[in-house]
């Protein structure tokens, strides 16, 4: 499988954040950038939007979900963005940036980085019934 990437950078959304007064759950300003891994091939081919990740679909989810919840860390807050990713569209690995501006007066801003494949978020198997000795 080839391992074409897809990316939105510098996203920036309004949501719910924080862990220490006085911005306990306040809305603030974050930046998310991803990077979907998939295969591009048949996009490259067909120029047609149908055989791509719609990265319009993709923005309009995680905008919606981050303005809908609340997290105290980006760590948790990057985890269920690569989940609907990994979730929702057809990618098979999602490296999920998310950024906090003005974090500490001394820095540009505090970020988070994780990685994750499909499986990840998968169920694992149901264990195998026990068989019946008779």
């Amino acid at each position: 499988m080839n391992r074409d990437q897809l990316s939105v950078e510098g996203l920036r959304l309004r949501c719910q954040l924080g862990t220490e007064r006085p911005d306990t759950m306040m809305e603030q300003d974050i930046v998310v950038t991803f990077t979907l891994y998939t295969d591009l091939s048949k996009a490259s081919r067909s120029d047609t939007l149908a055989d791509t990740v719609d990265l319009a679909r993709v923005v309009t989810s995680v905008r919606t979900y981050a303005a809908c919840t609340a997290h105290e860390l980006l760590e948790s807050l990057a985890l269920e963005i690569a989940r609907i990713l990994l979730t929702d569209f057809p990618i098979h690995e999602a490296s999920v940036t998310v950024r906090k501006p003005g974090a500490f007066p001394d820095a540009d801003a505090q970020s988070v980085t994780l990685t994750r494949q499909r499986a990840h978020f998968k169920a694992p198997a149901a264990p195998p019934a026990p068989v019946k000795e008779g």
